[in-house]
């Protein structure tokens, strides 16, 4: 039996940090995405599961921290 596995990563790793309005300014803010993208066809699965299948996963993370001072 042929086994094909396709499989597709794309990862966009965005890391900034918002600047300041002001030097003194004690937020700070990052944040991070990611795309990935997997597929499998021509594998042998058991009935009822297709013989092809693809996953789309998203992940996002968010981060403020707040430098309180002195």
């Amino acid at each position: 039996m042929r086994l094909v596995i396709a499989a597709l990563l794309a990862t966009v790793a965005v890391s900034c940090a918002f600047p300041a309005l002001a030097h003194d300014d004690p937020w700070s803010i990052s944040a991070s995405a990611r795309l990935r993208i997997e597929s499998i066809d021509g594998q042998f699965r058991p009935a009822p599961a297709p013989e092809h299948d693809t996953m789309v996963s998203l992940r996002t993370e968010i981060a403020a921290q707040y430098n309180a001072g002195h």
